[in-house]
């Protein structure tokens, strides 16, 4: 019996969470419904023993694969390779899902047919590792609605999952061994999709917390190189695809990019970024601040005095992107 849905989840050290993380899932009432692959990603504490007592408690549900780390991406890629749900969706092994909204969002796509399906997702801020504050982040779509793939306005992993078929026969593969490569997932489903349908759940619980994440500004100035890899890639899809070109700008990835390589201090990583910008047909200027105009228009003159001033400020909102 084909499963509903493919849930795919990274887990790299994530032995605090991973427990939670998986009791959110587990309703006897859906169980039979869902298949839950757990990429231990070459963890060195004891999150593939916590993967495996899932697997012996519902072994018709849960699959581990153990691998060398490999990066966010080479996860995707394992458990893409075996998945045989009719959807497939991600989630971080420190996040993880409102299980009443779940088991709603489960018996949903049972009588959904599109290509992609957004739901809600809740923003979940701790402090000291206690919950301090959520907001729920809303798609701006009609609901229930088959929509043409062309009004889609943003996208995001936490709201986005895709029917498997379509990944798998689009060779889908993401990079490997590089940090922010879930926009890469849900730019490469769009790319492949034709439709999708809003349903107002709030299914993914985001956990924000640490100055050591990812995705704040001391995580992404430790991996610049790697965002400025992904923010190429978008930009080629962006160049090539009116839709990429709306989510892509939306996202603001490519303005984002050009702060961190600013605060960064590269200046010829981002002037051969600025370049390939201004060759291609996608105008970030709106999206720039009055500041990051200027070092748009004159890196040479201002990059390097800009990117001391503002790397002591230590805050890239009010700097390039807005």
């Amino acid at each position: 019996m084909q499963k509903t849905i493919t849930i795919s989840i990274a887990s790299y050290n994530v032995e605090k969470f991973l427990r939670e993380t998986l009791d959110s899932l587990c309703s006897p009432e859906i169980l039979d419904d869902i298949e839950i692959i757990i990429v231990n990603d070459g963890s060195k504490d004891s999150t593939p023993l916590i993967a495996q007592e899932y697997v012996k408690k519902f072994p018709n549900s849960f699959i581990v694969i153990d691998k060398e780390n490999g990066g966010y991406g080479s996860t995707i890629n394992a458990s893409l390779a075996i998945a045989k749900g009719k959807y497939f969706r991600i989630l971080d092994g420190d996040d993880w899902v409102d299980t009443n909204q779940f088991i709603s969002f489960v018996k949903e796509l049972k009588n959904i047919n599109t290509d992609l399906v957004l739901t809600d997702f809740m923003w979940c801020t701790f402090i000291d590792s206690k919950l301090k504050e959520t907001e729920r982040i809303t798609c701006p779509y009609k609901i229930n609605t088959v929509l043409p793939i062309n009004e889609v306005k943003s996208l995001t992993m936490h709201s986005t999952t895709v029917k498997t078929d379509i990944l798998k026969k689009g060779k889908v593969r993401i990079t490997e061994h590089c940090f922010y490569t879930d926009f890469e997932f849900v730019l490469k489903a769009l790319s492949l999709s034709y439709n999708f349908i809003y349903i107002p759940l709030c299914v993914y619980q985001y956990r924000v917390w640490g100055n050591g994440q990812s995705v704040s500004i001391a995580g992404i100035l430790k991996h610049y190189k790697e965002y400025n890899k992904i923010a190429r890639f978008a930009l080629e899809m962006a160049s090539n695809n009116k839709i990429a070109k709306k989510v892509v700008l939306n996202n603001q990835i490519l303005s984002t990019n050009a702060s961190v390589l600013t605060l960064s201090g590269d200046y010829y990583l981002y002037k051969d970024f600025v370049h390939i910008l201004k060759k291609s047909n996608v105008d970030i200027v709106p999206y720039l601040s009055k500041y990051g105009r200027l070092v748009y228009k004159y890196p040479t003159l201002l990059f390097r005095s800009a990117s001391i001033i503002k790397r002591r400020q230590n805050n890239i909102k009010p700097w390039i992107a807005r």
